[in-house]
């Protein structure tokens, strides 16, 4: 999602799925079988995403969206 603030900058912010929603609402926990897993150390996933704005048809880049994730347990062999 693309916001303008009040200075006029333009701010990138993602969005939760509605499904990682209710699984957190309801208190499910989430288990990364991964190790060596970036979003288990950093708590929070990362991606890459196309930005387009309507009213700038020359703004046309990609950026990094990170967000912050709830509820994880450590995996345990």
């Amino acid at each position: 999602m693309v916001r303008e603030t009040a200075k006029g900058n333009l701010v990138v912010e993602g969005q939760y799925s509605d499904l990682y929603k209710k699984y957190v609402e309801e208190g499910k926990t989430f288990i990364i079988k991964d190790e060596n897993s970036q979003v288990y150390k950093r708590l929070c996933v990362s991606k890459r995403v196309p930005i387009k704005v309507e009213g700038f048809p020359d703004y046309n880049r990609s950026t990094l969206v990170q967000l912050p994730v709830e509820n994880l347990e450590e995996w345990e062999r």
